[in-house]
């Protein structure tokens, strides 16, 4: 079974640690296949995300623009688009590197940056109902 933790990490990742997957609805990649669900853009899937993630300043920044606490460059304001729909869908448009990125953001986010965690569970999942869906709590 698959945690909150799991699908936090892939809208997160996606808003924090992997900008550019996100992009404005009506620049979505459309599928070849009638019936596939559109992806997110693979420009950033090469995306260097420890290096990310070891830099205070950048996480913070990003953190920061997701919870609507400091400004946002343009790849934050589209991670704050992507985010609510990452998670509603479980990262259904995301491709397998993107999930790798996302929980491999959410991992570390659980494990060392605990604030930054509990503030983006606090707007994402305010009802709990993801940590309740998921056995996370």
């Amino acid at each position: 079974m698959r945690s909150v933790e799991t699908y936090l990490v892939y809208a997160v990742t996606a808003l924090v640690l992997h900008p550019v997957t996100a992009r404005p609805q009506n620049s979505i990649q459309s599928s070849t296949v009638k019936d596939e669900i559109p992806t997110y853009p693979t420009r950033y899937d090469s995306i260097d995300v420890d290096l990310i993630l070891s830099n205070d300043r950048i996480m913070r920044r990003y953190i920061e623009c997701i919870l609507n606490k400091g400004p946002c460059t343009r790849e934050g304001l589209e991670l704050k688009r992507i985010i609510p729909d990452a998670i509603r869908t479980e990262c259904a448009k995301c491709n397998p590197s993107q999930k790798k990125h996302v929980g491999k953001v959410l991992s570390y986010l659980f494990h060392n940056r605990k604030n930054y965690w509990d503030d983006l569970l606090a707007k994402f999942d305010p009802d709990k109902s993801l940590r309740e869906k998921y056995g996370f709590t």
